[in-house]
């Protein structure tokens, strides 16, 4: 396998993860800001991610033709491109037809961020690659309270990457299918507190924005010391039980000290599936298109709650289950790969 030398490149993917993570959640602050109709806002908030389910056919032929490195600073490039226009041209067809095409880029952007920082083999700078969301979420705050409308200006600096010497490192082939079952599987049933969490601002009203930058600034710390864990096994069954007390208790009560500790166990958990699909023998060119096909979980799940009679009982059993099935999964993966290890000895 190729490793990546990282080195004084370290950066990079963890600004394409950030960058692109603005790029998408920055857009729900500007709906805000412009006061669109409710239809129109639910489509253009979730149409990205119908973009992103395209990843698994899309990022080999693109990284393909570019190479890692130029494919995700085009792509970056391509998104803030797309966002600044957005600002500027409010056409209802034409903000659908971008906005879908946003989140493909996002999905090439954040599948080359997350290919370089696994094969770079540093759990640090894999933790705070996925840490970018988070990052591009607390971007996304500060713009918006610094310069309303007009928060994606600051994008055109992306532009600047241009002038940086890229490298050819792991060339995908043009044409192939860039998925993994046990990746999705990783992905979709690691990422439902992720899901959940857009829950939150609606119940806590007026208090949600306290809470989100309290549990997404503490998340950053999850992010760089969970991928540390030496036992991951161990560690996905104490951070999980965590993320459930902490969200039934949140849920239940609505208390901002335990929904804040649910979204930074929660988040910091993303830092972990990219080493456990890793551990698992996932490829690095396979990871992320897989993650972000898993992404529709990100629409299934706060619907499926939306339209039960009580949201934060759904919430926390869907979260309950999903949690004790992801820790599951894990083990019996993890038993899976030590059984095959223990074979090829014998073999040997």
């Amino acid at each position: 396998m190729y490793k990546y030398n990282i080195g004084s490149r370290a950066f990079l993917p963890i600004l394409s993860y950030s960058l692109s993570s603005f790029y998408l959640l920055g857009y729900i602050f500007f709906i805000e800001l412009e006061k669109l109709p409710a239809w129109i806002s639910i489509i253009l908030i979730g149409v990205p991610f119908l973009g992103r389910m395209l990843t698994p056919f899309v990022y080999s032929k693109f990284t393909g033709i570019f190479g890692i490195e130029k494919g995700m600073i085009n792509a970056l490039i391509i998104m803030s491109i797309i966002s600044l226009a957005d600002s500027f041209l409010i056409n209802y067809p034409f903000l659908i037809v971008t906005r879908f095409s946003l989140g493909v880029m996002f999905g090439i952007a954040t599948s080359a961020s997350i290919e370089l920082a696994s094969l770079s083999e540093n759990r640090k700078v894999i933790g705070l690659t996925m840490g970018g969301w988070a990052i591009g979420w607390i971007l996304s705050a500060l713009l918006y309270l610094g310069l309303g409308t007009y928060m994606f200006l600051p994008g055109i600096l992306s532009l600047s990457l241009l002038s940086l010497k890229t490298q050819r490192y792991h060339v995908n082939k043009l044409g192939s299918l860039s998925f993994s079952w046990k990746a999705f599987v990783i992905f979709f049933l690691g990422f439902v507190p992720a899901y959940l969490m857009q829950l939150i601002p609606s119940m806590l009203g007026s208090k949600a924005f306290v809470e989100t930058v309290i549990g997404y600034s503490l998340s950053l710390f999850a992010y760089l010391l969970f991928p540390t864990i030496k036992r991951v096994l161990s560690g996905i069954i104490v951070i999980n039980a965590v993320i459930i007390l902490t969200a039934i208790l949140g849920y239940l009560t609505l208390n901002i000290g335990f929904l804040a500790v649910f979204t930074m166990f929660g988040l910091g958990l993303n830092s972990l599936l990219p080493i456990l699909a890793r551990k698992v023998n996932v490829e690095p060119s396979k990871i992320g298109p897989s993650m972000n096909l898993a992404s529709f979980g990100g629409l299934l799940f706060p619907e499926l709650t939306s339209l039960a009679f009580n949201d934060r009982l759904m919430s926390s059993l869907i979260l309950s289950i999903s949690s004790i099935l992801f820790v599951l999964l894990v083990f019996l993966m993890n038993r899976r790969v030590n059984i095959s290890k223990k074979d090829v000895i014998v073999a040997a």
